[in-house]
């Protein structure tokens, strides 16, 4: 388990785990900077072990190289670079920090959710398309959404349970935030991992 650095706009908390204490983890994570804002992204290599681990990394490396891109054609770019793995699942955001925008987009079992500073506005959900990149692409669907300041983006892989949504508080610490899910709703079936960050304004 660790964390990343916070980041000028973001405070970050990242928290996995690997099955029965594998010493590789097939669920991964980006933080990467580009002009407009931040990419975000959480990816989950089909399966476990090494070759799940690979597929993740192989994904990971794609997104960094191509943050900034729209959305869909970072995911297409993922598609072509993962065909000879096993594929993954992966959700991912361009956070425009200028804008006080967010465009995020999924494929597969990586749930979203965007925690909002005022209760009063609620929460919003991420609704990934069926498929698997490298494997099976769904025509892709790009979301947007206005962010401000306090907001919180978390993303879990499907080696967390979904009730993590009725147990989140906006008060915590990022760090803290993926710390707590992942202790109380990680399955023990399955590679684990959640990534949290919250907005904290425009520098």
């Amino acid at each position: 388990m660790s964390a990343p650095a916070s980041l000028e706009v973001l405070d970050c908390g990242v928290a996995f785990s690997a099955l029965d204490g594998a010493a590789d983890c097939g669920d991964h994570y980006l933080l990467a900077p580009f002009t407009q804002g931040m990419l975000i992204a959480a990816v989950d290599g089909l399966g476990h072990g090494p070759e799940a681990s690979l597929a993740a990394q192989i994904a990971v490396a794609t997104l960094a190289r191509h943050a900034g891109s729209p959305l869909a054609a970072q995911i297409a770019y993922c598609h072509e670079a993962l065909r000879k793995t096993r594929g993954v699942a992966m959700s991912a955001a361009n956070l425009d920090t200028q804008a006080g925008l967010l465009e995020w987009i999924g494929v597969g079992n990586v749930d979203g959710v965007v925690l909002r500073a005022r209760k009063e506005t609620g929460s919003a959900s991420l609704l990934p398309r069926g498929g698997v990149v490298g494997y099976r692409l769904p025509p892709l669907r790009v979301c947007r959404l206005e962010v401000f300041p306090g907001d919180v983006l978390i993303f879990t892989t499907d080696g967390v349970a979904s009730s993590f949504q009725q147990d989140l508080s906006r008060d915590e610490a990022a760090q803290t935030l993926a710390d707590r899910i992942l202790a109380r709703h990680g399955k023990q079936t399955d590679d684990a991992l959640v990534l949290v960050t919250r907005y904290r304004g425009a520098p």
